[in-house]
């Protein structure tokens, strides 16, 4: 397996990609015309690695397939009152495309893939 390097750069996600011998930029997703940052990626194989970052007000994942990375849909925790929290992932891990965890803040949460890798769902961990 190669090594994936992800880098926050505002406007849009910096992707680099060691081959063995240099660094390529991989194009990504840039859903928000202003903010996109990634701050953690897991390679759990050669087409199959992780990114979660910001983009705008939402928190924002990405998955490698091993040909291009594509968005998936990802939960944002909204403040009482129904007002928008800055939801941001920080860090992803795990040991199989079924148990993956990624953590980040919106007054702090934590959120975790379904057994079946489909959905990720939000659980509050404390303020």
């Amino acid at each position: 397996m190669r090594h994936v390097c992800v880098t926050p750069r505002c406007s849009a996600p910096l992707v680099l990609h060691w081959n063995g011998g240099g660094w390529s930029q991989i194009p990504s997703p840039s859903p928000n015309s202003t903010e996109n940052f990634l701050n953690g990626v897991t390679a759990l194989s050669a087409n199959n690695a992780w990114a979660v970052g910001q983009s705008g007000l939402q928190s924002f994942i990405l998955h490698w397939n091993g040909a291009q990375w594509g968005r998936v849909k990802s939960p944002n925790v909204t403040a009482p009152g129904g007002y928008g929290e800055i939801n941001t992932l920080r860090s992803i891990a795990g040991s199989t495309a079924n148990d993956l965890w990624a953590v980040g803040s919106a007054d702090q949460f934590l959120i975790d893939s379904m057994p079946d890798s489909a959905t990720w769902q939000p659980r509050l961990i404390g303020r």
